[in-house]
Order: structure tokens, then C-alpha cells, then sequence
């Protein structure tokens, strides 16, 4: 698990904030759960992103990578490395889209079970906040995850249809 100096650290520049995904996604051991817009701002599908993912997901048979995003269209035609890993562990990623109609999130969050959080208030601004073992933060993130995982539809499959 990498080292963390502080149990919060403040986060103002994209490149911070794609590092501290990748550093939350190393992290982890059995479960990740990420909520964002549209995937295209967390670093995860450069080779660094995918190599750390692929890890956790090697890392346990128990393994399990969840999205909620509130548009699949960059996921769905443009992460080809994503849609390779999601091929490869179809059994430990779930990739879901919320309905066009669900009202405005404006935040993105991953957390995963060692008790790391990345927060950011505004998806469509830089800030974010990376903290280690904050619990009552955790509860609530995990808590509003399963809301949305209720409400939202698979969006990606392993499986390539055409003809």
C-alpha cells in the first residue's frame, strides 16, 4: 500500500488528482468503487492507470471494480485499453450508466476497502480531497454508491457485438 504522509491531503491540479486515483487504485485489495462523470479525467485508462488496475484485479479472486458513470459514451468508443481490461476480468467489473433523467451529481469519488477516499466536490473542477481512514466520510460515500448502483443500468459488456 503506498505511503500516505498525511490522513488528508488537499489536491489543486488534474495531474494531482490522476495520481491520487492511481495511488487509491493500488491501494486497494478487494473492492473499488468509483463514481464520475465520464471516466475521461481520472487517468485510468493511460498504461499506468490499467497496469495498477489490472494489479488490484489480479491481486484476489475476490477482486471487484464498480463504475457508475453518468455518461458511458468516452468508456464505450474511445477506452480501448478499459474495454480490453473489462474483457479480460469480465467477472470482477461492472460498468453502469446512470438514466439521463436522474438529477444532478456534480460530484466524483473513488474509494476502495483499505479506507482511502479521493473526493471531489465538482467534477468539473480540479479540487479534490484524498483521505485515509475517515470513516464517517466512507459511510456516506458508500452510502450514496449504492443509491446510485440502484438506480443506474449495465452499460458496458465483455462481449463485442456486430457482424
Amino acid at each position: 500500500m503506498p505511503e500516505f504522509g498525511l490522513r488528508y491531503q488537499r489536491l489543486e491540479t488534474l495531474a494531482q488528482f490522476q495520481h491520487a486515483v492511481i495511488q487509491v487504485v493500488a491501494s486497494a485489495r478487494l473492492t473499488l468503487d468509483l463514481f464520475d462523470p465520464d471516466l475521461t479525467e481520472t487517468g485510468l485508462e493511460s498504461a499506468q492507470g490499467v497496469t495498477a488496475l489490472r494489479g488490484f484485479l489480479l491481486g484476489s479472486r475476490a477482486a471487484r471494480w464498480r463504475v457508475v458513470l453518468r455518461e458511458a459514451s468516452y468508456f464505450n468508443q474511445r477506452a480501448v485499453r478499459l474495454q480490453n481490461l473489462l474483457r479480460e476480468f469480465s467477472h470482477a467489473i461492472e460498468i453502469r450508466q446512470l438514466p439521463s433523467e436522474t438529477p444532478g451529481c456534480a460530484e466524483a469519488y473513488v474509494y476502495n476497502d483499505s479506507g482511502i477516499c479521493l473526493y471531489r466536490p465538482h467534477s468539473a473542477h480540479a479540487r479534490a480531497f484524498l483521505t485515509l481512514d475517515e470513516r464517517s466520510r466512507m459511510q456516506d460515500l458508500r452510502g450514496r454508491f449504492s443509491e446510485l448502483v440502484a438506480v443506474s443500468a449495465v452499460c458496458a459488456s465483455p462481449t463485442v457485438l456486430g457482424l
